[in-house]
């Protein structure tokens, strides 16, 4: 039976994550400078706490139709670009650098991704579909196959939201016979700090790692996130490996939009948050 693996961008953040880290001190409670109306995350910089200077940026470009037409990883300690990769728009398919494409609803938002694994010899499409509820969040995600029988889940992710905040993932295998759990994720929030237009911080979305920022996962959480705690279970159904991570220290612009934050403990594996200093920046239209 074909086994969930991690894809390419969750290897590429992997590397990336072995940069150089600082930690920061607390922020004093000031806010940053206005960043706009209508604007949304393009970028997140690992900082030198103490000179303030970029270790590594990740950034998505925007065109002027607000659509995201590349990703970027740059290394500022060696001044070098490891990936530079455009985004290939045909109706409503967008195509990425890896032979995959996401299938888009006429808003925009993610129905379908598609990638192929040549892993192992066998030659295996994946497809995943994204379910949203009746108020734009997510709330099912399910991985078929092409070593499954046709329209056979593979994987099913269910997502509570409590407060419109993710608060729970459940990943579990669902082939008839081998069903078992597979991940398990829960979110902690400052409920007394709201977010303005924040990235989607889904994290069991490896799939869209690289991509986060380009792509429509629904409705954000809508307060500040402080803790995410994520499981896996290998094949006997049993915990294997639990990380831990911790977000301190935000500073927010005078309009709401998050502008820095410290993370701590575990990295994420499927999130571009590095442990150290982040810094956001945004795209305005």
């Amino acid at each position: 039976m074909s086994r969930y693996r991690l894809p390419l961008s969750v290897i590429v953040l992997t590397v990336l994550s072995s940069c150089t880290k600082e930690m920061s001190v607390e922020n004093d409670g000031t806010r940053g400078p206005a960043v706009g109306a209508d604007c949304r995350p393009s970028q997140v910089v690992l900082i030198d706490s103490a000179t303030r200077a970029g270790d590594f940026s990740f950034l998505t470009r925007f065109g002027s139709n607000g659509r995201a037409a590349s990703v970027e990883a740059y290394d500022s300690l060696s001044n070098t670009s490891l990936f530079d990769f455009p985004l290939v728009y045909s109706g409503d398919t967008l195509r990425d650098f890896d032979g995959g494409y996401f299938l888009l609803e006429a808003s925009g938002r993610v129905r379908t991704y598609v990638t192929t694994d040549t892993t192992g010899g066998a030659v295996e499409t994946v497809r995943y579909e994204y379910t949203y509820d009746a108020n734009g969040y997510i709330s099912r995600k399910e991985l078929f196959s092409s070593l499954l029988p046709l329209n056979t889940p593979l994987v099913r992710f269910t997502y509570t939201w409590a407060g419109q905040n993710l608060t729970a993932v459940e990943g579990r295998v669902v082939v008839p016979g081998f069903e078992r759990m597979l991940f398990k994720s829960a979110l902690e929030y400052d409920n007394t700090q709201t977010v303005k237009n924040f990235l989607p911080v889904v994290p069991d979305a490896a799939e869209a790692a690289l991509f986060i920022m380009a792509v429509d996962l629904g409705r954000k959480s809508r307060n500040l996130l402080r803790r995410i705690k994520s499981s896996t279970y290998d094949d006997a159904g049993m915990v294997d490996e639990t990380l831990t991570t911790e977000f301190s220290s935000p500073l927010f612009s005078m309009d709401g939009y998050l502008l820095e934050w410290t993370v701590s403990g575990d990295e994420p594996i499927a999130l571009p948050f590095f442990v150290g200093r982040n810094v956001f920046r945004y795209h305005c239209r």
